[in-house]
């Protein structure tokens, strides 16, 4: 946040489970704040728990409309994260989390189903002139570190990362 964003982070909430020990001495060098919950008292953390749940609840509902098996659950639960943080919000005055953040409107155009059969144009990939241009793969979501769409091909249970304007 400080380096991407310029904002300072003033105060870490966590729920008590341990994973944050290790920091101790860095956030306590940096002057931020860290808040723990009782143990077991998921309802102290209310917030964190709703977002959460919401995550959860919708990652598996898109695993099952794409009828995938459980195992695919990190690129659903992926594709959730990637979806609310484009959602308007009231909170925001109708804007999202990345309008906010990046100060640029989202590109819906690119928004794919999940789990929805896909022909990503593969030639530029292909060492032979008479190979396929492109072979069926299932849609699994988007890239984190370029402007692609990862696409699983079942056949060869390979997962590819294509740029958005190789996808057809």
């Amino acid at each position: 946040m400080e380096n991407r964003f310029n904002i300072k982070i003033k105060s870490l909430y966590s729920d008590n489970g341990g994973e944050y020990i290790g920091l101790k001495i860095y956030l306590s060098v940096h002057d931020i704040s860290h808040y723990t919950t009782a143990p077991h008292t998921p309802q102290q953390n209310g917030m964190s728990e709703r977002r959460h749940c919401h995550l959860v609840e919708t990652g598996l509902t898109l695993l099952t409309d794409a009828h995938m098996p459980l195992s695919y659950w990190p690129y659903a639960f992926q594709i959730v994260a990637y979806l609310i943080n484009r959602m308007p919000t009231v909170t925001l005055n109708n804007q999202s989390l990345f309008e906010k953040l990046f100060n640029q409107r989202p590109n819906y155009l690119k928004l794919k189903q999940f789990g929805c059969l896909c022909y990503p144009l593969t030639r530029p990939y292909n060492k032979y002139k008479l190979k396929l241009k492109s072979k069926p793969c299932t849609f699994m979501g988007y890239s984190l570190s370029q402007n692609a769409y990862l696409c699983f091909e079942p056949l060869t249970k390979k997962n590819h990362h294509l740029l958005t304007r190789k996808f057809s």
